[in-house]
């Protein structure tokens, strides 16, 4: 079954505006996205096996390799069950957004463990400058 794509090309805070709830539809019916960061390009999902298993597939990643978690803002990683080490937390704070991708200790509850590695855990967390901003 060929995947089904969507191209919403965006400039302006108002073409940004128009196509959140169009991301967000093809979100929760457990579609990809692909997205600009200040460094790459990115492919995300919903954080749910469904979402998880396509990233996987689409990607062609090893079983077990972990995924770096794009976060809007530092409350969502508190939303997922995660948190960051005194250290890690002061970083985020001074430099996010921006790429610092620092590592937190253990795995959010309820997410998928087929994107959490082999050990379990989220690999890093980003909160990017031009990143998803609609949560």
């Amino acid at each position: 079954m060929k995947p089904q794509s969507m191209v919403v090309t965006f400039w302006s805070p108002q073409e940004v505006e128009a196509a959140i709830n169009g991301a967000l539809a093809h979100l929760a019916a457990g579609k990809v996205l692909a997205y600009p960061t200040e460094t790459v390009y990115g492919f995300g999902g919903a954080v749910d096996e469904r979402s998880v298993q396509q990233l996987v597939s689409l990607k062609g990643r090893a079983p077990g390799k972990p995924f770096l978690l794009l976060v809007a803002a530092s409350e969502m990683i508190t939303r997922l069950g995660l948190h960051l080490t005194g250290y890690a937390s002061m970083f985020a704070a001074r430099f996010w957004p921006g790429p610092p991708t620092p590592a937190p200790p253990g795995r959010a509850p309820g997410t998928p463990t087929s994107g959490a590695g082999r050990s379990n855990r989220v690999g890093s967390v980003s909160c990017p400058e031009r990143g998803p901003r609609c949560w």
